[in-house]
């Protein structure tokens, strides 16, 4: 595919996931609006809007979701821009400079949904339509760390040329030169993959009910965006 068209696409997909983190604060200042002014029959009547989000998620989760699901979008759009400095280099050594930044934006986006997955795990328990399980979630992780290294390979070029810097220049130099641009470039598609799948899984722990499609989702997206320019919060 030519340059400009692979740019093209990347500049797409970071504006499009761009407006995806504008309209999940959206959610949550609506949220915030709702929950300090329940009493007020004006807020009653735009509660029915979100009838499609489940009891939890009004009633303290609907934050920790959303962050959650913050994460993978800000994860996905570095990545994008990334991938797309990668395909402007110049210099081998850029190319390779982009390509540690992609390894450590992995490794730190898998330790913090670790750390903060507990209450999608809680509120998943209660969710019969969701299409996976959270420990089924949790395996495509664990398979995605295998099959890339990360405990070994990966970390350790983490470790000592990206997240932090070897004093030992024979190791650094050595690390460095160690990464594959194929193979990172896979793994990254891979975890864009993975991001998606932990979006959807976390928006549809919001829910009461399946949905057909990623439309419907968006549709509840854009009826509370109204809201918000509407100044309602």
């Amino acid at each position: 595919m030519d340059k400009k068209l692979i740019i093209e696409e990347f500049d797409k997909r970071i504006s499009f996931n761009q407006e995806d983190l504008k309209l999940l604060k959206g959610l949550l200042e609506l949220i915030e609006y709702l929950n300090a002014n329940n009493e007020s029959e004006l807020i009653i009547e735009k509660k029915e809007l979100l009838k499609k989000f489940s009891e939890e998620s009004l009633n303290g989760h609907f934050d920790k979701i959303i962050s959650i699901c913050s994460l993978t979008k800000i994860s996905k759009i570095e990545l994008y821009i990334i991938s797309k400095h990668f395909f402007l280099s110049k210099y081998s050594w850029e190319k390779l400079y982009f390509l540690r930044v992609a390894i450590l934006n992995i490794y730190e986006t898998i330790n913090t949904y670790n750390k903060y997955s507990k209450k999608l795990k809680e509120i998943s328990e209660n969710k019969p339509h969701l299409p996976l399980t959270f420990a089924e979630l949790g395996t495509k992780l664990r398979q995605f760390k295998k099959q890339n290294n990360f405990d070994t390979k990966m970390g350790n070029v983490r470790n000592t040329t990206i997240g932090h810097i070897s004093m030992d220049y024979n190791k650094y130099y050595t690390d460095v030169k160690s990464i594959d641009s194929k193979e990172i470039l896979e793994m990254i598609y891979k975890f864009i993959s993975i991001l998606d799948e932990i979006y959807d899984y976390s928006i549809l722990c919001l829910l009461n009910k399946p949905m057909d499609d990623k439309i419907e989702i968006n549709e509840v997206y854009y009826k509370i965006r109204q809201l918000i320019e509407e100044s309602i919060c």
